[in-house]
């Protein structure tokens, strides 16, 4: 069974692929196409930020779940 850190690192890895493949997409804009096309791929787009932007989130949960809650001084 994987920790929480091991989790965490696969999240991790994940969006890194999936930044990957935003990067990868991303100056296809650029490229004349129709109408049609450039709203899939806007979508598609915004599907994979989204995504990436989960994974890491979820990725410093699991890293940091025992971690001690951050006390503030006032």
């Amino acid at each position: 069974m994987a920790t929480l850190k091991e989790i965490g690192a696969q999240y991790r890895e994940s969006a890194a692929l999936v930044s990957k493949r935003i990067k990868e997409l991303t100056p296809l804009l650029k490229q004349p196409m129709s109408a049609g096309d450039r709203q899939r791929l806007e979508r598609r787009l915004y599907i994979l930020r989204s995504m990436e932007l989960d994974l890491r989130y979820w990725a410093g949960v699991c890293e940091h779940y025992y971690d001690p809650p951050n006390k503030t001084t006032k």
